[in-house]
């Protein structure tokens, strides 16, 4: 049931049709928060809310896929899912509109681009230059393998479970710190300026 899978997020973004709720988070590699993109200085980002986009679509299951006619009735034209990760790959996941069994058409495209040479350290031993080259080799060799078998599930519509997307599909307004109002007059005053809660 497993099918494709994404890994080390650096950016993601939506595209639902509706420019005022669409939004582009990206990090920088490691652990690193998000920022969301083009944000005004009215809008913080609340990371409590986007910690699950890290993991958008680590590991995605197919129900089923849709052939002839099912397939022209279920089309992923709803939600468009923009991913690149740290390792090269570039994700366009599409998908529809769910049914009353919580079950969505989803599509796929990808595409990669990878560091084709290793950049030699400084003072490498033959030794250690023979052991990072066939690591390096070994590891675009699986990368290029992975891209190959995602790449030939383009142009099939297959039947997921909504949960896959349901924790990434919000609103812009949704990923944002909620503004605390303020109560008037606040607590005892203990010194000039200073109020307890």
């Amino acid at each position: 049931k497993s099918f494709f899978r994404v890994e080390e997020i650096g950016s993601i973004e939506i595209i639902s049709g509706e420019p005022s709720n669409d939004w582009k988070l990206t990090r920088k590699k490691g652990e690193a928060d998000y920022i969301l993109v083009d944000a005004t200085e009215e809008e913080v980002l609340d990371q409590n809310k986007v910690s699950s986009m890290k993991s958008a679509f680590s590991n995605p299951q197919m129900e089923d896929v849709f052939v002839g006619e099912e397939k022209k009735e279920n089309k992923p034209e709803g939600t468009t899912f923009k991913i690149t990760t740290f390792d090269g790959f570039r994700y366009e996941v599409s998908v529809g509109e769910k049914n009353d069994l919580n079950e969505l058409p989803l599509s796929l495209k990808v595409s990669a681009k990878f560091q084709e040479k290793r950049k030699e350290g400084e003072e490498e031993s033959d030794e250690e230059k023979e052991r990072l080259d066939k690591a390096f080799a070994d590891e675009l060799a699986q990368k290029l393998e992975k891209l190959a078998s995602e790449k030939s599930l383009e142009g099939h519509v297959f039947k997921v479970r909504s949960y896959i997307v349901d924790s990434i599909t919000k609103k812009r307004s949704e990923l944002l710190e909620e503004k605390e109002e303020e109560e008037a007059g606040g607590g005892p005053e203990i010194a000039p300026g200073v109020t307890l809660p």
